[in-house]
């Protein structure tokens, strides 16, 4: 393949890596249009997904699918979402960005009308692995359009608000629209929005180009046999995640033979490519203190903000609320969000970032800790608080911590695959892993705490005997026959009963959730304090005479 021309830049124009857009001076106006079209694509993108992920009992319902094959949905966006940034970056350096803006629109838009034809469950997954390859593509063209709408000197805080919007806002966006915007066609309606917005967002690509950029040949014959064992070590990952708490972790084999598969394959991948003499995944960079720090801090912070989905939605819809009613909560969400993303942009500096890391998951730890004294009658307004200091301390912290690690790729342009693919693992497999841990927490606690209060259900004692009468006179207007009221009265007492159970096991989740929090900050702390220390001993030592 003959190699592409690359272009002569003026230093300020100069693209920063290859396959990003070049930066040329815009016009006022220019730029808010860029601001616009990467609003329009990072929402694409995203919201998809997220509004699938909100209306799961709606999908479930309206499909007839059983509980493991809706939560393969996500499974099938995640694993495809992850494995497609091992190709994209590179097919984004030596194609172009026209090229890579185009064809995956145009995939997005093809999968999700495919899907409106073929109504059936394989039809659904194909759709959902194609809008995740296509949703790394928007993702990563929302930021480059979004970047555009800053002054040069503003280009950092540009790439932070970027980040931090496009990986936190679609989920609360999704909550916070209402559902019967798509009771019109069912299902259908989900699907008819998203290809809405993929059609708007390719108009807004084909009306408003970006910047050009250099072309370089990247590819290599040994990158397919890299994404051959990581791509499917991955997407099995992903299935165990999202269905191991459906099927119960020790009583389905195939999760045991599947985690086998899975480990062997991503330890063949990573094998090969340390090996490798150019690898796409630079496992050497990996294993580097620092961005095991930096992976370690993004996917705990994965975990504990996916309280607000296994958590506090999960608590709402077990205590009877629909989605319609806790878009309250969510636009506190939202607004925390915007919030933590315009003081982390108006506070940002370099000698800053580990201490805004720090606040934010102080931040987080207040956030759950005040969302711990739940109850029955608990509603979306009364955990409104904590949820927000939680959506604000999270989008406080990403944008510090991803900016520091992206400029230490500038210099090394080849770690640009390995960087993008260790964030978004991060970022995915953490937030599948949040939903997981939370959901098994859950069920371990409410069996404990069902077993607990059932034991104390005896009607001997004359408070559980007076309210199973209680129960059973409201029951007496519609049931004539005395033995049938009194089993519906110890039917609505033993539903009662699981109910507390399942408040008490979600306030447990809560206290999880604080500590993950909480133990991260303090070993935080502790690492920045040490690393202080040696500093302010360092010059103490070099002054001593030598002897």
């Amino acid at each position: 393949m003959k190699a592409p021309a690359i272009r002569t830049w003026s230093p300020e124009e100069r693209p920063v890596l290859p396959g990003a857009p070049s930066n040329p001076v815009h016009t006022r106006a220019r730029r808010l249009s860029y601001a616009l079209v990467g609003i329009t694509i990072a929402i694409t993108g995203g919201l998809g997904n997220s509004i699938v992920s909100a209306n799961i009992p709606s999908v479930q319902g309206a499909l007839g699918l059983d509980s493991d094959q809706v939560y393969l949905l996500n499974a099938a966006y995640v694993m495809t979402n992850v494995s497609a940034n091992l190709l994209l970056v590179k097919f984004r350096q030596q194609f172009g960005l026209p090229a890579f803006t185009r064809i995956f629109l145009s995939l997005f838009l093809l999968a999700t009308v495919a899907h409106l034809y073929f109504n059936s469950l394989s039809s659904l997954i194909v759709a959902h692995a194609a809008q995740g390859i296509s949703g790394a593509a928007l993702s990563t063209m929302g930021v480059l359009y979004t970047i555009q709408a800053w002054p040069l000197r503003a280009r950092r805080t540009g790439l932070l608000v970027a980040i931090t919007s496009i990986s936190q806002i679609s989920l609360p966006l999704a909550y916070v629209l209402p559902t019967s915007i798509f009771e019109a066609f069912e299902w259908r309606g989900l699907y008819l929005f998203e290809i809405g917005l993929g059609l708007l967002s390719l108009t807004c690509v084909f009306k408003l180009k970006l910047p050009p950029s250099d072309r370089v040949l990247v590819f290599e014959k040994k990158d397919i046999i890299t994404f051959i064992l990581f791509a499917p070590g991955i997407a099995l990952l992903c299935v165990i995640l999202s269905v191991g708490r459906i099927d119960w972790w020790l009583d389905a084999p195939w999760i045991g033979k599947t985690l086998v598969i899975s480990i062997l394959l991503l330890v063949s991948a990573l094998a090969f490519e340390h090996h490798r003499k150019n690898p796409l995944i630079n496992t050497r960079w990996w294993a580097s203190r620092d961005m095991l720090r930096f992976f370690a801090v993004m996917f705990m912070v994965r975990i504990v903000i996916s309280e607000q989905t296994s958590g506090v939605v999960g608590l709402m819809r077990m205590l009877g609320l629909i989605n319609d009613q806790i878009i309250p909560l969510f636009l506190y969400i939202l607004l925390g969000s915007i919030t933590g993303i315009i003081l982390a942009a108006l506070t940002f500096q370099p000698h800053r970032v580990d201490f805004m890391i720090l606040f934010g998951l102080f931040l987080m730890t207040v956030g759950g800790w005040l969302n711990i004294h739940i109850t029955s009658i608990s509603r979306p307004l009364d955990l409104a608080l904590g949820q927000f200091l939680l959506a604000a301390g999270s989008c406080f912290l990403i944008g510090p911590a991803f900016l520091p690690r992206i400029a230490s790729v500038i210099p090394k342009p080849q770690n640009l695959v390995s960087f993008v693919v260790f964030f978004s693992m991060s970022q995915n497999l953490g937030a599948l892993s949040g939903q997981a841990i939370i959901g098994t927490f859950q069920i371990i606690r409410e069996k404990f705490h069902s077993g607990y209060l059932t034991e104390q259900i005896v009607l001997s004692n004359p408070f559980v005997a007076t309210r199973a009468r209680q129960y059973a006179a409201a029951s007496q207007t519609i049931l004539n026959d005395g033995v049938l009221v009194s089993q519906q009265g110890l039917a609505s007492l033993a539903s009662v009963v699981n109910r507390e159970a399942n408040v008490l096991a979600y306030s447990d989740v809560f206290v999880l959730i604080t500590f993950v929090s909480a133990c991260t900050f303090a070993l935080l702390l502790i690492f920045l304090f040490w690393k202080h220390i040696r500093v302010w001993m360092l010059p103490a030592a070099t002054d001593q005479p030598s002897r």
